[in-house]
């Protein structure tokens, strides 16, 4: 069983989580996966209408772009554009690491 922290709003710090499972939430988070799940859940939560400045660009560039890797780089720079995660500088123990929506919490 792992604690897991949650600020009063929800947010919890994936980081630390993943940590305590021998996981990478970077590497999530630069997924196709962490792309179609985050595009369908930032739809369901009416996050892009109106659209965030770019993100029709993003989308469009994420799935034309046969190259993996540069698909990779602009993935998580969609997900904290459309405010499904958020990183913070620093130490996990005081805070920091990539935090994610509660609806991501799934």
């Amino acid at each position: 069983m792992t604690d897991v922290f949650f600020m009063e709003d929800g947010w919890f710090n994936a980081t630390l989580v993943a940590m305590k499972h021998g996981k990478d939430v970077e590497k999530w988070t630069r997924s196709d996966d962490a792309f179609r799940y985050g595009r369908a859940l930032a739809k369901s939560l009416n996050l892009l209408n109106p659209p965030p400045t770019g993100i029709n660009e993003m989308i469009h560039f994420i799935e034309n772009e046969v190259n993996h890797e540069r698909r990779r780089v602009i993935i998580p720079q969609f997900l904290k554009q459309v405010g499904l995660i958020k990183t913070r500088r620093g130490s996990v123990k005081n805070g920091g690491g990539t935090w994610f929506h509660p609806k991501l919490g799934v």
